[in-house]
């Protein structure tokens, strides 16, 4: 789960960073805490 930052460099951090993808891992980007907690509960 990767929260992301409303700045604009920590946006082209994480793009960059996630763009190398590691196989057999799922990662979810969100924009609030509150939705990644919402689906963290619903992978329950």
């Amino acid at each position: 789960m990767w929260v992301d930052s409303p700045d604009l460099y920590s946006k082209l951090s994480t793009d960059k960073t996630l763009s190398y993808g590691i196989r057999g891992i799922i990662i979810a980007t969100f924009e609030s805490k509150d939705t990644a907690l919402a689906w963290l509960r619903a992978m329950q």
